[in-house]
């Protein structure tokens, strides 16, 4: 047997999150390499990593509008619910400087879909309605293209992150903390036995 019972679920998901994620795109070949590193940075929440290789890929391709998707996507720092919205619509305007320009630079329907669903993630209006919008966008892409497992786990993760991301951090009830079977209390000095060896 090649992993125990317990072992096995640990392995498979460390398979999943650090093998390289794929979307196709309609980018340049030569910045292709650079967007699946930063798509693949972005599933494993390095961030600013995957901004660096999304930066790098729209140097190759000045109108990869993928490529600022990502960037913009970085933006969206959903493991810690930090959102920075400002920084992403810089990104969004150094593609184009209207919605209707950005999506002019996507060359099919479902990378034009991703763009509207990440216009609308940094739209205008509080966070939670926007988070609500998203999903119903991810939802969408989800229907047109069930194909793409991107857009279908997004469809229902963001579902669900929508409702803990509206509460601050400040807000959420503490938990108490767990009383020590051992009697230790943190800070104690730890008594050793006297070796008999």
């Amino acid at each position: 047997m090649l992993a125990s019972p317990v072992v096995g679920p640990f392995l498979l998901v460390a398979l999943v999150a650090f093998s390289p994620a794929r979307l196709p795109s309609s980018g340049a070949p030569a910045a292709q390499p650079s967007f699946q590193r930063g798509l693949t940075a972005l599933h494993n929440f390095q961030y600013e990593d995957a901004g660096e290789a999304f930066r790098e890929a729209q140097g190759i391709d000045r109108d990869f509008a993928m490529a600022y998707w990502g960037e913009a996507m970085a933006c969206n720092q959903t493991l810690w619910l930090n959102q920075d919205a400002d920084m992403a619509r810089q990104v969004l305007l150094r593609l184009g400087p209207t919605p209707p320009a950005r999506a002019a630079k996507a060359k099919t329907e479902r990378e034009k879909g991703y763009l509207r669903a990440v216009e609308v993630l940094f739209g205008s209006g509080d966070r939670a309605a926007r988070d609500r919008a998203y999903a119903e966008e991810m939802r969408g892409l989800a229907k047109a293209y069930p194909e793409d497992p991107r857009a279908v786990r997004r469809s229902s993760e963001k579902g669900a992150t929508t409702r803990t991301s509206t509460r601050s951090w400040e807000a959420r009830p503490r938990r108490r903390r767990r009383p020590s079977w051992s009697g230790c209390s943190p800070g104690a000095p730890i008594i050793r036995e006297p070796s008999t060896t």
